[in-house]
């Protein structure tokens, strides 16, 4: 794949209305400095949540009880489920492959050059697409990055972004965040190459869209930092749900639990710096998601 910039076929500024409005509750149980990248993983029965200050990640049951976790020697962007077992998961400092009782079996280069991992996903495919940023967030420094699950090599898909965030795949469209853009960039994709697409301003406010997960209908479910809630788009851009959450800095969502219809709302503790800020939050939603993809390396 070759690095792609989007055309602007898809721009549109989404109206602020939706049909539903619920409030999501919170889980209890363990409490995060910023929790990250929520990951279901169906054959445990638990969820995997990054904690990115806290330098660890982390397995719970689905009411956020701990039953293991794991620290890293620094920070850690996000976590992806491993075919057979383990993990794939990428630091500031490296990306290691984990095997199921959490041993390292690889360690790979980081991001390097004063720049570090945040958000990823595991492909369709069963590579490691990762976004990749500046630590001090200059402007088109950040990037969207492939780990190949066949060679272990290392190569950008797309680039001239700042805060690369949330992202996922429907069909044949691919789908990221920039944060402070306040953006969504839309791909068409296949197996080999990145296509052209769109981008969609989706916040004229404050808050920032952060991270995001895809329901069966193509629905696109964003969390929206210092904005307390998470939103759902619909294809054509259109907003039809928001899930309000009682702290400032909702940070990421998945679609989990035995059916998929249980959407899962992670936070940061700040501003608040007390409970419930940093906890997980969770509500019932009509359309389920998929199961996440799984490292092929």
């Amino acid at each position: 794949m070759v690095p792609a910039e989007p055309s602007r076929a898809w721009e549109a500024v989404t109206v602020m209305h939706a049909s539903r409005v619920t409030v999501a509750e919170a889980l209890g149980g363990y409490q995060f400095r910023l929790a990250e990248g929520p990951v279901w993983d169906a054959e445990r029965g638990s969820l995997i949540v990054v904690d990115l200050w806290d330098n660890r990640f982390i397995e719970l049951t689905l009411n956020a009880r701990v039953i293991r976790s794991f620290a890293t020697e620094s920070t850690v962007g996000c976590v992806g489920l491993r075919a057979g077992g383990g993990y794939v998961v990428a630091t500031a400092e490296s990306i290691l492959i984990l095997r199921e009782d959490l041993q390292v079996e690889h360690r790979l280069p980081g991001a390097g050059g004063g720049k570090r991992f945040n958000d990823g996903k595991v492909s369709p495919q069963g590579d490691f697409w990762v976004g990749k940023l500046a630590i001090d967030e200059n402007p088109g420094e950040g990037s969207i990055a492939l780990l190949s699950a066949s060679d272990l090599s290392q190569r950008t898909l797309v680039g001239g972004l700042t805060l690369p965030n949330g992202l996922d795949w429907f069909g044949d469209s691919f789908l990221h965040v920039d944060s402070l853009a306040r953006t969504v960039s839309r791909y068409s994709w296949g197996q080999l190459h990145l296509g052209t697409g769109g981008v969609m301003h989706v916040e004229q406010s404050g808050a920032l869209p952060d991270g995001l997960c895809i329901d069966s209908e193509g629905g696109v479910w964003i969390a929206f930092w210092d904005g307390g809630e998470v939103r759902r788009f619909d294809p054509s851009g259109a907003i039809t749900d928001i899930v309000r959450v009682p702290v400032s800095r909702p940070s990421s969502c998945a679609l989990v639990g035995d059916d998929l219809s249980t959407l899962l709302v992670t936070t940061c503790i700040l501003p608040e710096n007390s409970a419930p800020a940093g906890g997980l939050f969770a509500t019932r939603v009509k359309i389920p998601g998929s199961l996440p993809h799984r490292f092929a390396g």
